[in-house]
């Protein structure tokens, strides 16, 4: 049965994001687009990459999540495992 994996998406997270991001695309087409905006712009995109999803997954001999693509990982060894509860 091992591995076990499951991955959330963050509709919250998304819609908190992509709502504003679609919003500053609008009206930058209206006014002038300055670099505050296109800084705004990319972090909210990273924000958006980077933790729209939370996989975990349980192995024989770890359980690991990670967000998004991957680039923030952590990893528990099972035997550091001292209790589960459903």
């Amino acid at each position: 049965m091992l591995p076990y994996r499951h991955t959330q998406t963050g509709k919250l997270l998304i819609g908190l994001v992509a709502i504003p991001i679609a919003i500053l695309l609008s009206v930058s087409v209206f006014l002038e687009v300055t670099t505050v905006t296109l800084a705004l712009l990319g972090v909210m995109a990273a924000v958006l990459l980077l933790f729209s999803t939370l996989t975990v997954e349980v192995g024989r001999e770890a359980i690991l999540l990670w967000f998004g693509p991957g680039l923030i990982r952590v990893r528990f060894p099972l035997s550091e495992v001292r209790a589960v509860r459903l």
